[in-house]
């Protein structure tokens, strides 16, 4: 394992300055007919995860090297006028950030919400809803309503190879993803994140490479945990990280 303070100061110097030159390079990828970036392993992104997106908030966060935040569920109903993550989303302050809004796999995307082009809706894997979850993400990409992103969770007695197959299908299907998240199980995280990340590696996707985006939850696990699982991350270039506030000094 990486002493602590080295594995402190990867993550706190390269979350700092790394990032923001990732998109700096591409190249050209023949299944999709896309100019991509390319994945630079060396190179740290985090993702604040925060319930708190007041102006006050924001204005603490958006100058501090985030790629982005992920905050609370939203329904995106255009008929829904009361105070909304979207409001934060469209601060032009705020505009070097990302932000992540979680939905589920019963939510109906009204096409007539207007959603800031940094905005990207993370819609649940289940194995039992990929069609729901698919014709979501279609008309998000479709009617160029947002970017989206798969949130995967290895569940006790599920098969991380089938996992990554089904949503390798929705991304085929759809041509979104732009990022796919791993959450793994409390108390054996480590060993859960790697199984799921390595098993997703290895699909071969038209335009971005899978391991560029992997984003690897964090946020709800012991230090110790989130070490182990940032610390084999890292060493197989998976160097995207969802963390919590007590951890912006990591």
């Amino acid at each position: 394992m990486l002493p602590r303070i080295l594995l402190q100061r990867k993550l706190s110097m390269q979350l700092k300055t790394g990032w923001k030159w990732a998109s700096l390079s591409t190249y050209y990828d023949s299944q999709s007919g896309m100019h991509v970036p390319v994945h630079h392993d060396n190179e740290v992104s985090a993702i604040l995860s925060t319930d708190d997106w007041s102006q006050e908030n924001m204005d603490t966060l958006a100058n501090i090297g985030l790629l982005g935040i992920v905050g609370p569920n939203h329904h995106l109903s255009s008929s829904d006028r009361s105070q909304s993550p979207l409001d934060a989303c469209r601060n032009e302050n705020f505009s070097s950030l990302e932000f992540f809004l979680r939905t589920s796999s019963q939510a109906v995307i009204d096409v007539d919400v207007d959603i800031p082009k940094n905005v990207t809706l993370l819609f649940p894997y289940d194995e039992n809803a990929t069609e729901e979850i698919s014709t979501q993400i279609s008309t998000c990409v479709e009617q160029s309503i947002a970017a989206t992103a798969i949130v995967c969770q290895d569940k006790e007695g599920e098969d991380s190879m089938l996992i990554a197959n089904g949503v390798a299908q929705i991304l085929d299907d759809t041509g979104g993803g732009k990022y796919v998240f791993v959450v793994g199980t409390r108390g054996k995280y480590a060993n859960d994140i790697l199984e799921l990340c390595e098993e997703l590696s290895y699909l071969d996707l038209a335009g971005p490479t899978m391991k560029s985006r992997l984003v690897v939850d964090l946020s709800a696990n012991t230090n110790e945990e989130c070490e182990d699982a940032a610390e084999e991350c890292l060493m197989m270039g998976v160097n995207k990280f969802v963390i919590d506030e007590d951890r912006l000094n990591w």
